[in-house]
């Protein structure tokens, strides 16, 4: 308690950004849908700068959005191991 390091994983991004929340609708973090514009949002903050905020029509291309970034800024595979 009292430690910020202890909430945050071992490249110093925020547990709470990489864990799917309980209003997380999509099932995907950092993908959701936006009413208004009727796109899907693909978003991801790295160290407290924004580096992706882009819509899509369709879902899947912003869930791959989503995962490119996660591979470039976070050093992460996708489920498929690649």
């Amino acid at each position: 308690m009292g430690n910020i390091d202890a909430l945050k994983d071992v490249n110093g991004n925020p547990i709470q950004s990489i864990k799917i929340g309980a209003r997380n609708t999509s099932g995907v973090v950092g993908v959701s849908f936006d009413n208004y514009t009727q796109r899907w949002l693909s978003r991801m903050m790295v160290r407290g700068n924004l580096v992706l905020n882009l819509s899509f029509v369709e879902f899947k291309d912003a869930v791959a959005s989503r995962r490119e970034a996660e591979r470039k800024y976070l050093n992460r595979k996708n489920k498929t191991g690649n």
